[in-house]
């Protein structure tokens, strides 16, 4: 599977970021193309709900079970996985067909130019006919689309482009009933500079816990054994925030902060992003740009130590909130 986002271009000297699936269950498999770490694929069930989650700071707009109405205009034909056959088997990975979309271009239900959830469940038969077994969904959440939705401005959400959380949970039943997995692409190393954890930060004190939601500095001279990704429009690593009175750290687009990975309270909310995208039933992430979440002076700041340290914390954490739940794997 290739990485490469849609309609985006790369220099010769610029390799795209790599990525993972995230499961408890088997360590990490490193494929035959250079830092492009495909892992494997978690499920979960609604016991990870608890109340530290709901006070990590993350919204998820998720209500109850999608009414099926037999009166609705949406006609879905779907060939029904036997129940024998919709036992999880944990080595589904081997032979898993894994299809690529994006929501926005795949298919059109209300006729505005944009691709969105109801139009997707709707062509959920072609897929299955097509002998598609997994559908992986590029970043759907709520982004100004400055990168094509890798720019996260809400990581509890669906884009309003696309269609709302019913929709969304419409889709994952309809694509159940056909026995299809679904991972999505998460991105976890930075969010927009739209997203309300940044807006927070750069009007906080700079001793702040709400500040040290992202990585700062009063000097743009830190770090500087570290490659600039995309040379032909950036031309450093930091960015000044008037706002903040202070340099903040980006390893990619300027309007992309680097959330801080050294900071547990980070850490801990994005678990429970992830543990509530399992709730509404997905199967698993493609973790995005997953080698660069620490910084430390004197490296080239790429597959640290202490960046493998932080996803071996997400294993552990999705683990324990996993109790007699099934994981399947996901893998190159």
């Amino acid at each position: 599977m290739s990485n490469a986002r849609p309609h985006q271009r790369f220099h010769w000297n610029q390799s795209e970021p790599s990525g993972f699936y995230l499961s408890p269950e088997r360590p990490f498999l490193q494929t035959k193309w250079g830092r492009h770490f495909h892992g494997n694929g978690i499920t979960v069930n609604k016991k990870a709900q608890t109340a530290e989650s709901s006070n990590a700071g993350v919204s998820l707009s998720i209500g109850g079970d999608y009414p099926l109405n037999p009166d609705s205009s949406l006609v879905l034909e779907a060939k029904e996985v036997p129940a024998a056959d919709a036992v999880t088997d944990e080595l589904w990975y081997k032979d898993a067909i894994i299809y690529q979309l994006h929501v926005k271009a795949f298919a059109d239900s209300n006729n505005d130019g944009i691709g969105d959830f109801a139009g997707l469940t709707e062509k959920l038969g072609y897929l299955q006919d097509l002998g598609v077994t997994t559908l992986w969904l590029l970043p759907f959440y709520p982004s100004p689309g400055r990168d094509d939705g890798y720019d996260i401005a809400d990581y509890g959400d669906i884009n309003p482009d696309f269609g709302t959380m019913k929709d969304f949970r419409r889709f994952i039943q309809e694509a159940k009933k056909r026995g299809l997995r679904v991972i999505t692409e998460l991105v976890i190393n930075h969010t927009s500079d739209q997203h309300d954890w940044f807006k927070r930060a750069r009007r906080s004190d700079p001793n702040s816990s709400a500040r040290n939601w992202y990585v700062w500095s009063d000097t743009d001279q830190k770090y500087v054994g570290t490659r600039i990704i995309f040379t032909d429009t950036e031309k450093s690593n930091w960015t000044w925030d008037p706002e903040a009175g202070q340099f903040y750290w980006h390893r990619f687009f300027s309007h992309q902060p680097d959330l801080n990975f050294d900071n547990p309270r980070v850490v801990s909310a994005l678990v429970q992003v992830m543990k509530r995208w399992l709730d509404t039933g997905v199967d698993g992430f493609r973790l995005d740009a997953i080698p660069y979440l620490c910084e430390r002076d004197g490296t080239n700041n790429e597959n640290l130590p202490e960046t493998h340290a932080v996803i071996k914390k997400l294993r552990a954490e999705l683990d324990a909130a996993a109790t007699n739940a099934t994981w399947p794997i996901i893998s190159r």
